[in-house]
């Protein structure tokens, strides 16, 4: 048995895969069920903000665009900024965060003034936001999140001037959402408040964040699929995104195929 194990290392290695245990030649040729993550691993895991969506569905492709609207823009651009773990450094780098973070700061390419934070919630899957409030002229609190759970806590929101509507039907806000996540987008919603609660917010708009598919990822799902192993696909993602890439990658090619939350 070491003899066959350790020559099944070496032929490995020829597909420059390093086995550090013997053992593990044995454990994966039993492996009926394979789970693996979506981003970084069946996605590129560089997640780019493609554009902005705000509240009338108006898609700005860069921050030019906001541009025109002087006010609206203002409260984009904190939003995008100031509840966020990125940051620029002096070589205009960003740095610090996660993925998604460095895909919101990257949307702004102007310059970025200092403003004081005076309390912050990071983000926690479980809450499935986070928020950071601000003194500028006035205290205001950023408020950044899943769509499925910010929209809900809105009860106005804000027009392409800044002026703040009353939200009638959040309904429909999350039913043209879903066109998006159908296609694989990924949604971030951007809300503010008064106050430092999340309660009777006030909707800001949506980032839209796009990651590819791998390749290769195509590749190996058809590879472990023809070797008899199921691959199970676990995310944090909205449950649409998710599908869209198993569709795109594989992993879903039927009716039958189980989708659980």
């Amino acid at each position: 048995i070491t003899l066959v194990l350790s020559s099944n290392v070496k032929r490995m290695l020829k597909d420059n895969v390093m086995v550090r245990k013997m053992v593990g030649i044995e454990t994966a040729g039993s492996i009926n069920i394979l789970f693996t993550d979506k981003t970084g691993t069946l996605t590129k895991g560089k997640m780019e903000m493609i554009a902005f969506l705000g509240n009338d569905f108006h898609k700005y492709k860069n921050e030019s665009e906001l541009k025109s609207f002087s006010q609206y823009y203002d409260i984009v651009k904190k939003s995008l900024v100031y509840n966020n773990a990125s940051s620029y450094n002096e070589k205009k780098e960003i740095i610090g965060g996660n993925i998604t973070d460095k895909a919101l700061l990257g949307f702004i390419k102007s310059d970025i003034y200092s403003i004081k934070k005076i309390d912050s919630v990071p983000f926690d899957s479980k809450n499935k936001y986070s928020k950071v409030t601000i003194k500028d002229k006035e205290e205001i609190t950023l408020i950044k999140g899943a769509p499925e759970k910010i929209v809900g806590l809105c009860n106005s929101y804000y027009d392409n001037y800044g002026n703040k509507k009353v939200l009638i039907n959040s309904k429909v806000i999350s039913a043209k959402l879903s066109n998006y996540t159908k296609e694989g987008y990924r949604l971030i919603a951007l809300a503010t408040n008064k106050n430092r609660t999340i309660t009777n917010l006030t909707l800001v708009g949506f980032a839209l964040i796009k990651d590819d598919v791998r390749k290769e990822a195509i590749e190996g799902v058809n590879l472990v699929k023809k070797a008899g192993i199921n691959t199970i696909m676990i995310t944090g993602d909205n449950k649409d995104t998710a599908v869209a890439i198993a569709k795109e990658v594989g992993i879903i090619t039927s009716s039958n195929d189980i989708v659980l939350t």
